[in-house]
């Protein structure tokens, strides 16, 4: 198997840098559906238990480093909960 030098460098600068994580109601309720169904057959999946941990972790860090960055907002709100309350409101089985 013959590999670039050049681009496996390009692929490790990105490895160990993760995204923001995922977002949107589908693939965390897909998730939690697994973990519980697995946990009823006695099959542990740690593995997705870590994928759902690891993303609360992430959105967590940008919302500390967003906080972080606006020390001056003093009163001023953020409006994005409201916007994902009226994208997704909480009759909605999404």
């Amino acid at each position: 198997m013959s590999v670039q030098i050049s681009k496996l460098a390009v692929f490790l600068s990105h490895y160990l840098n993760p995204g923001p994580g995922f977002g949107g109601p589908y693939l965390a309720k897909d998730l939690k559906f697994l973990i519980c169904f697995a946990g009823k057959a006695n099959a542990g999946l740690p593995l997705l238990k870590a994928v759902l941990e690891r993303n609360g972790l992430q959105i967590k860090n940008i919302i500390d480093y967003v906080m972080s960055e606006l020390k001056d907002i003093g009163s001023k709100k953020i409006a994005v909960p409201l916007l994902q309350r009226l994208s997704f409101p909480g009759h909605s089985l999404n």
